[in-house]
């Protein structure tokens, strides 16, 4: 059994790095918002972006094999991009470029991850339920919500719900009997999502600002540490 106190002692300087990062856009939105109107346009931007970049240089600075630090690498630099451009979720052309670049951010997940997974029935399952659940849910919402002067969310959502999910059952292929990082990381991070498409498409949720963000910087800080702390994922190659 895992001690709280435990897990504290385990963090590195490069959690706490990160976290103390991701307490800004979080917890202060509108802090940035006002900066954003002041002629500090791209305030938040970094705010939002810049805990990502931590973990960029993390991995890279990391001793683990080549492959698993340049497709982290990838995976995280298109979050980030993806992060940048949903700064301005308001407007459907960044929205639908942030959908895209986190597309292929679960496509490099899904490289990494696959590299060694383990077949796992009960993963399928899990991750076939929440596609279905969630394109039942939001599948009306996209077809109201798409006109002529708007992206195709019709396409847009549901191939990016399929990435995830594939994102989510390649993760959990990983699990290894020490630990479960990875497949913690991707179920989040589908929690994360979710959230933001019911907010976005299906009724507002309370505080979904805060529980949007917590749980996706979570899911970054897991899948990441998963890969660098080399406790979990392990490639054919290594």
């Amino acid at each position: 059994t895992i001690e709280p106190l435990d897990m504290l002692t385990a963090l590195t300087s490069w959690d706490w790095c990160y976290l103390f990062l991701t307490i800004p856009w979080t917890v202060l939105p509108e802090l940035f918002t006002t900066c954003s109107l002041n002629s500090y346009a791209y305030c938040p931007h970094l705010a939002k972006c810049l805990p990502l970049f931590i973990l960029i240089v993390w991995t890279l600075s990391s001793s683990q094999p080549l492959f698993k630090r340049v497709t982290l690498t990838v995976a995280l630099w298109f979050s980030l991009c993806g992060d940048w451009a949903l700064v301005d979720s308001d407007q459907p052309a960044f929205f639908t470029a942030g959908v895209q670049y986190f597309r292929l951010s679960h496509l490099s997940y899904i490289t990494l991850f696959a590299s060694n997974m383990r077949q796992s029935s009960l993963a399928a399952l899990v991750a076939f339920m929440v596609f279905t659940g969630s394109m039942t849910l939001l599948v009306p919402k996209l077809y109201a919500a798409t006109s002529s002067d708007e992206p195709d969310y019709l396409f847009l959502i549901p191939s990016y719900a399929a990435a995830i999910v594939i994102m989510f059952y390649t993760a959990v292929g990983t699990l290894q009997a020490d630990s479960r990082l990875a497949a913690a990381g991707a179920l989040v991070f589908m929690v994360s999502d979710f959230c933001l498409s019911v907010n976005r498409f299906i009724v507002p949720l309370p505080g979904a600002h805060y529980i949007v963000h917590l749980t996706y910087y979570a899911s970054q800080a897991l899948l990441t540490r998963a890969v660098v702390c080399g406790s979990e994922v392990k490639t054919k190659a290594d």
